[in-house]
């Protein structure tokens, strides 16, 4: 048995989500809640779908999966040469992602659903999409440009010199695609589907393996719906990744309608499930049904609430079937699915309905926005937001919570994923494979936990681990315990609405910086981007240890005199805002 005690420090921030360019609008994240300003440059038909920005949270370059602008909202070089057929762009709801790589800071992964030559009635039935691959560069070119990936495309009519493909799709608009980090939290997964397997992509220092990994279901499992794929049928599909260490889940939700004036039903239907993911090796396992309620409609677009136990909809009712409220937002409780889904209403109403709205996105606070592409009420010139979105039964729809000027946007950009914290966590059972766990409170091995020989397991959390008695650690087992603090924690980022409107402050800022800690002495206090104007320290039970007044950016506190224990260090800035984060003493 090897044990081993770590204590140490890590932090991912959340600058790579500061701007959505949504056409002639930058949604820009720097502040909560966000500020919408007009781009001169910009136009209706430069819509980032997928944006990213640089480690400082400045703007780096967007796309709409046909054609890549720079940060100066021109086209970057070669920024047009990505798409073979630029009269098709995807219908489905994931379009495309941008990925870093993460051994090379200069270079970016575009990686998106490309649809071939359509055919058939409404160009609906006998497209078929590709997943491809682009690369952006900026290490010869400040602004970005498309490098060469493929010398010799293939036959697939999808392929040129600035494009490969890394796996054929489907056929209509059935092309989910989405992204996570792994364990590490500096690699990604990439997650694609084909009818009954799903597929990750490693992307680590060595760039993308477009060898994955294959997870195989059962028919009728995460591909489950009408065989009908002809003429007007539209099938659709997303992903949502819970990114737990130890216990990570992919959601799926699949849509399939008809539009030419069918009224059956059975021809229009919704299927959603979730899929344990093992966040080390890629695979998808366990799947589970979920049970999905509906009044005449479909659901077709989601998000997972900022405490991840709650999976938000939004309704889409087909033109020909008699009932159903078009873009109604709805709620289902993923920690009791025997209690039936239910309507959210729009904010301070009991009798209105939520309606006309089209995509449903977390911004990097936690806040949950809605997009409306209807010209109806105005929906479409305006960012909403759903209040309280981890109470099951208090949500409603807060309508034009942003005004966007005048402009109007449609779908939303997919996050830059981080790897997100659970509370505490207790662990009773015999460890097979290698795992890593990571918590924002506590971990407590309880009576017959076991690792087993040849097995390696870390333990992260941020405040205590408990090896309780029975804990068998065996021969050849390898047990890592590490303090850490978990800044990935969904509670530590949120900023969510209360019921009167009024917003809370994030109890944890990347660029407050508490450094060693745990600590035997002295530890440093720095900020990045603001002056620390007061400190202050308490015990847990509340009384005030250490106050003062100090203006400056970094400071040093000597603790060696403090009982060991936790404590609470809240400091107040120039700029007005209140930052906490704990400090152990050892």
């Amino acid at each position: 048995m090897v044990f081993l005690l770590i204590c140490g420090f890590t932090g991912l921030a959340q600058s790579r989500n500061n701007h959505w360019l949504l056409g002639l609008t930058d949604v820009n994240f720097s502040s909560n809640p966000p500020a919408a300003t007009v781009v001169s440059q910009g136009s209706a038909a430069k819509y980032g779908i997928a944006t990213i920005s640089d480690s400082n949270g400045a703007l780096l370059f967007y796309t709409d999966g046909i054609t890549v602008w720079n940060k100066n909202h021109q086209i970057m070089q070669n920024g047009d040469m990505i798409d073979v057929d630029t009269n098709i762009l995807s219908k489905s709801l994931q379009k495309v992602i941008i990925v870093p790589h993460p051994g090379n800071s200069n270079r970016y992964y575009i990686i998106r659903d490309k649809m071939q030559n359509t055919a058939g009635t409404g160009g609906n039935g006998s497209s078929w999409g590709y997943y491809v691959y682009s690369i952006v560069d900026f290490s010869s070119n400040s602004l970005g440009q498309i490098v060469p990936t493929n010398q010799e495309p293939g036959s697939t009519g999808v392929e040129n010199l600035y494009t490969s493909v890394l796996m054929d799709a489907h056929s209509g608009y059935y092309s989910p695609l989405t992204f996570t980090a792994d364990t590490t939290g500096s690699n990604y997964w990439v997650i694609i589907q084909r009818h009954h397997s799903l597929y990750s992509f490693k992307i680590d220092s060595q760039g993308l393996n477009t060898v994955p990994v294959e997870s195989t279901f059962l028919p009728g499992q995460i591909y489950n719906l009408n065989a009908n794929n002809n003429g007007s049928f539209i099938q659709r599909s997303m992903f949502r990744v819970l990114p737990i260490l130890g216990t990570s889940k992919l959601y799926g939700l699949e849509s399939s309608f008809e539009d030419s004036g069918d009224t059956d039903p059975g021809n229009h239907l919704s299927h959603f499930y979730s899929v344990d993911f093992d966040m080390a090796t890629g695979h998808f396992s366990n799947y589970q049904n979920i049970l999905l309620e509906y009044n005449g409609g479909i659901s077709y677009n989601f998000e997972l609430s900022p405490d991840l136990t709650k999976a938000y909809f939004v309704a889409y009712r087909p033109v020909n079937m008699p009932s159903g409220n078009d873009g109604q937002v709805m709620v289902k409780d993923l920690s009791n699915l025997n209690t039936p889904s239910r309507v959210l209403y729009e904010f301070a109403s009991s009798t209105t309905a939520s309606a006309k709205f089209y995509s449903i996105q977390k911004d990097k606070y936690g806040n949950m926005l809605v997009s409306g592409k209807s010209t109806d009420l105005n929906r479409n010139k305006y960012l909403h937001i759903i209040n309280n979105p981890n109470s099951f039964s208090g949500s409603s729809v807060k309508i034009n919570n942003l005004y966007l000027n005048g402009n109007t946007i449609g779908e939303l950009p997919q996050l830059f994923p981080k790897v997100e914290c659970i509370e505490s966590l207790y662990l009773n059972t015999t460890e097979t494979t290698n795992k890593t766990y990571k918590v924002s409170n506590i971990i407590s091995t309880n009576t017959n936990y076991a690792v087993n020989n040849g097995v390696t397991v870390a333990l992260k959390a941020e405040n205590a681990i408990f090896l309780e008695p029975n804990t068998d650690i065996k021969d050849g087992a390898i047990l890592y315990a590490e303090i850490e603090v978990c800044s990935n924690s969904s509670t530590d980022r949120v900023n969510m609405y209360s019921e009167d409107d009024s917003s809370s402050e994030m109890m944890l800022d990347n660029s407050f910086i508490m450094y060693p800690n745990p600590t035997d002495d002295i530890t440093t206090f720095v900020l990045s981007d603001d002056v620390i104007e007061n400190i202050s320290v308490f015990s847990l039970d509340g009384r005030q240890i250490f106050t003062k007044n100090i203006q400056q950016k970094e400071f040093e506190l000597d603790v060696k005199d403090y009982p060991k224990g936790i404590y609470i260090v809240n400091i107040e800035t120039v700029k007005g805002e209140n930052l906490t984060k704990k400090l152990i003493k050892n």
